[in-house]
């Protein structure tokens, strides 16, 4: 609006032009409408006139555009000062699938609890000569209690044995029993002079009880079989 308003030039004023008003009350007008007229002439350049420094931090002044744009880009009711819990509720609306957010729980569960668990069973190794009677003869046995926070688990064992020293007629089968679920595999016929080595293996999935684990060998007929070395493992992964 300043720049509509024209500038003002000081008047004669004729008392018999405004029948009524005194020349003292004129006067008094004038000098107020020179008041005013000072005053704008006095800000910067005049009422016609836009020429202003623009704002700094030190000094008064217009705004620049540059400051405006910086201005409109900010957010309503955005703050400087956000507590830690603000900035994790602010990051969970965008978390997800393809966020790239490396967050250590994975549907709310630690990695650590659904990666596969490898027990290593290395110390269940019979290296001594150990005869085998008739019927079964129980090497290794081993029971793993379910952790605590598990409800269903994947479990394999693979087991390895060698047999000799056989007398004839003797067929053996090696076993992998897993909380009562079997796996036999039938090692042969020794002769005195037969070696014989065996893989075996068993796979319960969805367990949710603790299981022993045994590796086993029957004999049937003879009436001798020798196990060498009788070992196994197991690799167990949680489900839920």
């Amino acid at each position: 609006m300043a720049a509509d308003v024209p500038a003002y030039t000081e008047q004669t004023w004729v008392p018999d032009a405004a029948p009524g008003i005194s020349a003292a009350e004129l006067q008094r007008v004038d000098d107020q409408v020179k008041a005013i007229s000072t005053q704008y002439n006095l800000h910067n350049g005049g009422i016609l006139t836009t020429d202003h420094a623009e704002a700094t931090a030190g000094a008064r002044g217009f705004m620049s555009a540059a400051a405006m744009t910086k201005l409109n880009t900010i957010e309503t009711s955005a703050k400087d000062d956000q507590s830690a819990a603000e900035h994790l509720a602010a990051i969970k609306t965008v978390d997800g699938s393809g966020s790239g957010l490396d967050a250590d729980l994975l549907d709310s569960v630690q990695l650590v609890s659904i990666a596969p668990s490898i027990f290593d069973m290395s110390a269940r190794v019979e290296t001594a000569t150990v005869a085998i009677g008739t019927g079964l003869t129980v090497h290794h046995s081993f029971t793993f209690v379910k952790p605590s926070g598990w409800t269903t688990y994947n479990i394999l064992a693979i087991g390895n044995a060698v047999y000799a020293n056989g007398s004839s007629g003797a067929v053996l089968t090696a076993n992998l029993d897993i909380g009562g679920i079997n796996s036999p595999t039938v090692v042969g016929t020794l002769g005195s002079s037969i070696q014989e080595t065996t893989l075996v293996c068993a796979l319960l999935i969805g367990a949710s009880t603790d299981l022993t684990i045994k590796m086993e060998t029957i004999r049937a007929g003879g009436t001798q079989a020798d196990a060498k070395s009788t070992s196994y493992q197991m690799f167990i992964m949680r489900l839920t």
